[in-house]
């Protein structure tokens, strides 16, 4: 098999499969590893919970090298997520009405000529 996990490592083998720390290893198979990303992301049981939460789910059970990588680059090209992603940004103030500002330079303009 080309994609064998390096025997230097703590890989394991059972029942066919090879675990690394008693996490499922996915071997570097583009459509395998997608579908994962996509049903801890995209589905409404884990459902867009961000790169931590989805990194931690998905480390709890398998391992692939470059995981971290992997998740972050999926989920910054989420389309919902960079559309629902809360705002880092402080809410802008009010601004002031017309009336307002007249009556703030008023009282600059006579305050200024005494």
């Amino acid at each position: 098999m080309a994609d064998q996990p390096n025997q230097e490592q703590e890989f394991q083998q059972r029942d066919g499969l090879w675990f690394y720390e008693d996490r499922l290893y996915i071997p570097n198979v583009a459509v395998v590893r997608q579908t994962l990303l996509s049903e801890y992301q995209d589905t409404p049981l884990h459902g867009h919970l961000g790169i931590d939460k989805t990194l931690a789910a998905l480390q709890n059970i398998f391992y692939w090298p470059n995981m971290v990588d992997a998740v972050k680059v999926y989920i910054k090209t989420c389309s919902f997520c960079q559309r629902n992603k809360p705002s880092n940004m402080r809410k802008a103030g009010l601004l002031a009405s017309g009336a307002a500002m007249l009556h703030c330079r008023l009282i600059a303009f006579v305050q200024g000529s005494r």
